[in-house]
């Protein structure tokens, strides 16, 4: 299991290594580390030009949840283009949620989160500029489209997600 969680964290790459193979989507699968706990745990990370081209190189799943859409520019690449990233579950958001505890390589794979939009009834998130959610930088409750702020512009570094009530 290591050497597969190994295998999927190298795909993930920097921005540069984006650039040159012309993948500017990736889809990021994850389920949770363990029944109850919110922690996520990545199983797959599939890249590609478009969004069709990375689903098709995704493995089959009983289901896929889009949560999170992670945009490289705000308001959600409204009118720029630019890099982006699915985060895709096997269930919705509920009031554990979905936690990731780092996801630096996300961050550097768009050029640096600076907006994300949510879905799967996840209307609550919290973002923080360094790993293990440590120095917060929001809690957003009933909003699905987030501009990141500038304290946290693109170093999103970990992100938690979901059911506000």
């Amino acid at each position: 299991m290591a050497s597969l969680l190994a295998a999927i964290f190298t795909i993930s790459t920097p921005l540069s290594a984006h650039a040159e193979s012309g993948d500017q989507y990736c889809i990021i699968t994850v389920t949770k580390e363990a029944p109850g706990s919110p922690e996520a745990k990545v199983i797959d990370n599939s890249c590609g030009p478009t969004r069709e081209a990375a689903a098709a190189k995704r493995p089959a799943m009983r289901r896929n949840v889009l949560l999170a859409e992670l945009f490289q520019h705000t308001n959600q690449n409204s009118g720029v283009g630019g890099w982006r990233a699915d985060l895709v579950a096997d269930s919705e958001c509920d009031s554990a949620g979905w936690g990731f505890s780092n996801i630096v390589r996300y961050n550097d794979a768009v050029g640096g989160i600076s907006s994300y939009r949510t879905f799967a009834q996840c209307n609550g998130s919290a973002i923080y500029s360094e790993k293990n959610f440590k120095n917060l930088c929001g809690i957003y409750s009933f909003q699905w489209d987030v501009n990141v702020p500038w304290s946290c512009n693109d170093h999103v570094y970990s992100m938690k997600l979901y059911k506000s009530y």
